[in-house]
């Protein structure tokens, strides 16, 4: 049985996790002090144009400057009706002072300021509308065979504007396609709704905020096979109620229930024992057999120890069964702790090549439940398996602000 936990802290932080069998598979941990920028819009003005870097620099209202790369530009921008970019000439197709609306793709950390794009993007429960320089359809890989089809030519019904993708989600696999209209049609007019407002707001300056962690939740999270959802503070259970109505999903609220127990939600649910382990260097297998994790500035390394397992029949059979529970703990350490960049795991040596094929399967089956970018390669001979993973940036920098209200609303 699959749970959300949803737990509020006043004044400290928004916590949700998320059980399976009672075991935590993923973790949000959300600081209400904090405001997260990534994916807000800004209206600003370009400042500085450098072609030795193929970049502009924006001032979209706050302290340091916007990073804007050439190639995160829209056509429309271009000035003299240019439909492609010429970087000889790019000071007579783009002017300082120029407005342009921009979101936020990459944080601010301690060296760089925040990474723009004018491919305006946003989220919705079954697709993900985008700007773009023309029309286009993505499917989620996940979504494969007639499903795959069926949907490709549903969408192609759709009056989609010639400079706009969509990107279909996971979460639209077997749904009506008059719920998928819907999402289509809210997206579309709250981008219209962005438009608008730039046109008469002061410049620079925000004008769309993307840091509702409730809207998070719908888009991200709130699948049909969660079974129970487990909320313990009556204001963010009255919350997400309106926004099951707004959506119109009544088959999440069926599943809704304020908690009400003394002892805290998760304590009750020993999901903080499962939270401390995280800091831990060490992780147990079932079986008796170890993971270490060592992180170093270039990459992440996680060593496969047999420590006191006897399960297999012989050498073979006991380094497949530990390799076997490795990634599979492998793939939830790495969600749960949001590891990003190059990863080595150090798997038990194997000789027989099947075995390999199936731990490399078995891996990513899994990794497909992770949201992030992960591309995995095989094995090596040295039983080194490598894996790249996207820093998701979710509880591990806590910069998410439920309380923040959007500036854009749905008409």
């Amino acid at each position: 049985m699959k749970k959300m936990i949803i737990n509020f802290q006043q004044n400290k932080e928004f916590r949700i996790a998320y059980l399976n069998n009672n075991i935590l598979y993923n973790l949000e941990l959300n600081n209400l002090t904090c405001i997260k920028k990534k994916l807000n819009i800004y209206q600003g003005k370009i400042i500085n144009i450098i072609p030795s870097i193929e970049a502009v620099f924006v001032d979209y209202g706050e302290k340091k400057y916007g990073f804007l790369p050439f190639k995160e530009i829209a056509d429309y921008y271009f000035l003299k009706n240019q439909n492609y970019l010429d970087i000889s000439n790019v000071k007579n197709m783009l002017q300082k002072n120029q407005r342009v609306i921009v979101q936020i793709i990459r944080e601010e950390n301690k060296k760089k300021g925040v990474k723009l794009t004018t491919f305006i993007q946003l989220s919705g429960i079954y697709l993900i509308l985008k700007l773009s320089n023309k029309k286009n359809i993505f499917i989620s890989k996940k979504i494969q065979g007639k499903d795959r089809k069926t949907i490709k030519d549903n969408l192609l019904t759709f009056d989609i504007p010639n400079n706009v993708s969509l990107i279909v989600r996971t979460s639209s696999l077997g749904k009506d396609i008059k719920k998928i209209k819907y999402d289509f049609a809210l997206l579309l007019n709250c981008l219209n709704e962005i438009f608008k407002i730039s046109k008469y707001s002061l410049y620079p300056g925000i004008i769309f905020y993307k840091n509702k962690i409730i809207m998070r939740i719908f888009e991200d999270y709130l699948y049909n096979d969660i079974d129970q959802i487990i909320i313990d503070n009556i204001e963010i259970f009255n919350m997400i109620h309106f926004y099951t109505f707004f959506f119109k999903k009544i088959d999440i609220y069926k599943k809704m229930r304020l908690y009400s127990n003394t002892i805290p939600i998760f304590k009750y649910y020993n999901i903080d024992n499962q939270i401390n382990l995280l800091s831990k260097r060490e992780i147990r297998l079932p079986s008796g057999g170890s993971l270490i994790l060592d992180f170093t500035e270039a990459c992440t390394i996680i060593d496969v120890n047999s420590s006191r397992s006897y399960v297999g029949k012989n050498i073979e059979d006991t380094a497949f069964k530990i390799n076997l529970e490795a990634v599979i703990e492998v793939v939830r350490q790495l969600r749960l702790r949001d590891i990003g960049g190059l990863i080595l795991i150090d798997l038990i040596n194997m000789k027989v090549m099947k075995n390999c094929r199936m731990i490399e399967k078995i891996l990513k089956t899994n990794l497909l439940e992770d949201r992030a970018r992960i591309q995995v390669g095989r094995i090596s001979n040295f039983g080194i398996l490598e894996l790249s993973r996207e820093k998701l940036n979710t509880h591990s920098d806590k910069k998410y602000n439920y309380i923040c209200p959007p500036l854009v609303r749905f008409k």
